[in-house]
């Protein structure tokens, strides 16, 4: 699309919506401006919050209005209510409020809009210049006061080339750079905050205001179609072999040398696995092991194997004097041993011996030396969903990624089942009962605890689900938790666990159980232990009639001084009570999220838990500081590490494709548990992100580097001069050929071309490697870029978004479907077969973002 046409429409530029939970939506021809907003109440010295926009979609509604839309909410307790309206005039937006308190005791109010900073890097903020950078460094990921544009003040006005935007608001805003930021608002966004922190309302007096919004263009150009054409240099490494794995989870001790190797397949040749001294190393067992082991290498590998001709002989062997999950790996030439405290420890060195292979010379060989190794925490797992695609992802998963680090455990939040017993909740995402069971049995088949978890107390909506089993709910408005004096209840709740305890056939029940007073309940810490009481007994009791050990979150009963945070047991006797209700010995998934890196703020939790008889399991979340934090605190004492993920309800590829940094996570909950390294995150020799992409994305290496054509423009072929060439993970590359697609956002680049059309004069072609970056930062699935390549065959369309194929040079993430290295990212687009290419176009589809076109090679 013509700049012209572009702005045409930003005469009257607005667009303007408002979402429950997300707040307001401000933006101009694709272009989101405002990306959300929240407020929030809260006890004036910060010691409690009354009600968060955030966490309260179900009470908000919202209506349009002639000019725009009016979003209304009501709290539970009908303590804070109000409103929130956005309408347009001309080139204005006009966001006004008013904030409600229905109560004597004294709060604040929190107000904010969030804004896209990179289109606004520049201007004033009340009397002080601002100028920002692309990228911003701070000294700490929560000071606010390091972040602040400029002093609190009712104007700013910050923009770009294309346009700038003025703020006027009632009352005075503080404004701050939110990049980078350490609260769930800001992390992995591009924006600045602004807004009031502390607006008063009282009973009967509620707090009023308004924030305009007026949006005034730029001077803008119109670029032209770039046409050009490509030529084909030959290229003798366009894919090289894949390089080793870093050694994920660290071991404990390891002599593998740097250079000497010994072969462990060729092609056509598979070693051979000789079982010796195998105590508990039943038939079963040796296949399922197997079957894990050279699934794992064909992964890696790409090579067709038959036992012809054996380059080594792998030697297995069970010796009781290792610890129990242990392992020790001896290589030498020709000649490799492996040996497991038990079974377990049996596959678990086997599948080391897997991940440190690599190809070298046309094989795929080991190095040479030994490894010895045992995890540090005995209880390492995984929180996942179900649903119809469980089973087929699930497996994927395990056996690509987490149990190949180590991982031993998963709790399986498996209200989604087609159960018996609630026929008139099942939803989309039911799985039927049949499917969860051999989810079950196959977990155990390859030595992983399965754990069924099904939330029995609050965050009960799914058995409230299109309004059904109203009578068992403690509030019949507001449908969260059951109530434990409706004698239905308990028995709907045993029949449900018989029924989920006869279809998984598990040792360990998860009864949920955190955050039970969330909605819909008064302020009563009293109640709440009484009912917490009431139903705690009654599944203990049940657990122990049903012979499993009870597994409940701990959130419920902390008190604040006794956690790092989730700690909702009021004071310390309250939190003391609830607990002593739990049966001694049970399992305690002790959740706390807080990003902070320091093992000794989580210990004291686990502590608590310890000192009174429970087992606690410290559950990480996917902040990288939780995780180291928690991991080392958790290995210290001697507990276990769950890595909790909360991804669309639904366990499905899909679902980790749109939240994979919660999976890339598991990553790094593998390697703290299981090794107790002390490095920092940025310490670590490998990225989590980068990672899991390559063992659950990687396609199988070649044995060596294969040939390839680098595209480049005439002009560079005739240079007279050897060509530069660059390797970017795993491909090669002839930079010659920056192109860059320009931004009406960048002042030198609104004039550059949006889009480029290169003639290829019927070039070969089944995959195109495209080296690209973007000109600004955007925020992840923003759509950047589109690639179409036409052929006899017709036309193939890859689309290219933020975070996923293409970053911000000084974006230094990760990208879910590409490789990078260093600033440079890369992506494979592979075609359905080999084509014939007649013209190949890069455009820029979101104009604002830009693209830098850095190399592409074909193969």
């Amino acid at each position: 699309m013509l700049l012209s046409a572009i702005f045409a429409t930003l005469a009257t530029p607005w667009t303007v919506a408002i979402e429950p939970g997300a707040g307001l939506r401000i933006g101009a021809n694709g272009l989101g401006i405002v990306r959300g907003s929240s407020f929030q109440y809260y006890k004036p010295d910060w010691t409690k919050g009354y009600y968060s926009s955030n966490w309260n979609a179900a009470t908000q509604k919202v209506e349009k209005l002639p000019d725009g839309m009016r979003m209304t909410f009501k709290s539970t307790n009908g303590m804070a209510e109000g409103w929130n309206t956005v309408r347009v005039e001309g080139n204005d937006v006009i966001i006004d409020y008013s904030f409600s308190w229905n109560s004597d005791d004294p709060a604040k109010v929190e107000f904010g809009l969030y804004f896209w900073a990179p289109a606004l890097l520049k201007g004033s903020v009340g009397n002080k210049s601002v100028t920002m950078p692309m990228t911003p460094v701070y000294k700490s990921t929560n000071d606010t006061n390091e972040r602040r544009l400029g002093p609190d003040s009712t104007t700013w006005t910050l923009g770009n080339p294309a346009f700038s935007i003025q703020s006027v608001a009632s009352a005075p805003q503080t404004t701050f750079d939110a990049r980078g930021y350490s609260q769930d608002f800001a992390e992995g966004r591009q924006m600045f905050w602004s807004g009031s922190l502390g607006l008063e309302p009282k009973k009967g007096a509620p707090a009023k205001g308004s924030i305009r919004l007026r949006f005034t263009p730029g001077k803008l150009s119109d670029p032209e179609l770039l046409q050009e054409t490509l030529a084909g240099a030959p290229l003798a490494s366009a894919r090289y072999p894949d390089p080793a794995l870093p050694l994920v989870p660290q071991p404990a001790k390891s002599t593998l040398s740097a250079t000497e190797t010994t072969p462990l397949l060729t092609r056509g040749a598979r070693e051979k696995l000789v079982w010796r001294s195998t105590v508990g190393t039943t038939g079963t067992f040796r296949s399922s092991v197997e079957q894990s082991y050279y699934k794992l290498l064909d992964r890696r590998f790409d090579a067709s194997y038959s036992s012809k001709t054996l380059p080594a002989t792998v030697a297995l062997e069970v010796n009781s004097s290792l610890p129990t999950e242990g392992y020790r790996l001896d290589i030498s030439k020709g000649r490799i041993m492996v040996v497991g405290g038990s079974p377990a420890g049996l596959r678990f060195g086997l599948l080391r011996l897997a991940m440190i292979a690599r190809a070298e010379n046309g094989q795929v060989v080991v190095p040479i030396g030994t490894i010895e190794d045992a995890p540090k925490s005995p209880w390492r797992g995984v929180h996942l969903f179900v649903g119809p695609t469980a089973l087929d992802f699930q497996q994927k998963l395990w056996e690509r990624v987490l149990q190949p680090l180590g991982m031993n455990k998963v709790v399986l939040q498996c209200e989604q089942t087609e159960w018996n017993t609630t026929p008139n909740v099942r939803g989309g995402i039911a799985m039927p009962r049949a499917k969860l069971a051999d989810l079950f049995n196959w977990y155990r088949s390859i030595d992983v605890e399965p754990i069924p978890l099904v939330q029995s107390f609050g965050h009960m909506e799914w058995l409230f689900a299109r309004g059904a089993n109203r009578d068992l709910a403690f509030n019949k408005d507001v449908l969260y938790s059951v109530d434990p004096r409706v004698p239905r209840t308990k028995t709907l709740l045993e029949t449900l666990w018989r029924e989920v305890l006869d279809v998984t056939k598990a040792k360990v029940a998860h009864f949920g159980l955190d955050e039970v007073d969330m909605r819909g309940w008064p302020e009563d810490p009293k109640l709440v232990t009484d009912l917490w009481q009431n139903q705690m007994g009654f599944l203990g009791d049940l657990s122990s009639r049903l012979n499993v050990k009870p597994m409940v979150w701990g959130d419920i009963c902390l008190a604040p001084s006794e956690a790092v945070d989730a700690a909702n047991g009021h004071d310390p006797a309250t939190a003391k009570t609830r607990r002593s209700a739990i049966p001694k010995g049970a399992l305690i998934g002790d959740w706390h999220y807080r990003d902070d890196p320091r093992p000794e703020v989580f210990a004291k939790s686990l502590q608590v838990w310890k000192n009174e008889g429970y087992v606690p399991i410290a559950s990480t979340w996917y902040r990288e500081g939780n995780i180291r934090g928690f991991c080392l605190a958790a290995v210290k004492e001697g507990m276990g590490v769950l890595q909790t993920t909360w991804a669309g309800y639904e366990s499905s590829e899909t679902a980790m494709r749109a939240a994979q940094h919660q999976f890339s996570a598991m990553i790094l909950a593998a390697d703290y548990s299981w090794s107790g390294r002390t490095e920092s995150i940025k310490g670590l020799p490998y990225r989590a992100d980068d990672l899991f992409r390559q063992l659950y994305d990687g396609v199988p290496s070649p044995l060596r580097p294969e040939p390839g054509v680098a595209l480049l423009p005439p002009s560079r072929l005739a240079v007279g001069r050897p060509l530069r060439q660059m390797r970017i993970g795993s491909y090669g590359f002839m930079p010659e050929g920056v192109i860059n697609l320009g931004s009406p956002l960048i002042e030198g680049a609104e004039k550059l071309p949006r889009e480029v059309e290169y003639k290829m004069g019927g070039l070969a072609m089944r995959e195109l490697v495209i080296s690209a970056n973007t000109l600004m930062p955007g925020e992840y699935g923003d759509p950047a870029g589109e690639v179409v390549i036409r052929s006899n065959g017709g036309e193939s369309v890859f689309a290219l978004k933020y975070g996923v194929h293409v970053r911000f040079a000084g974006d230094l993430g990760g990208l879910r479907e590409g490789f990078r290295e260093g600033e440079f990212c890369a992506t494979v687009l592979k075609l359905p077969k080999q084509v014939k290419v007649d013209s190949l176009t890069i455009r820029s589809v979101q104009p604002w973002l830009g693209l830098n076109v850095r190399a592409l090679t074909v193969r």
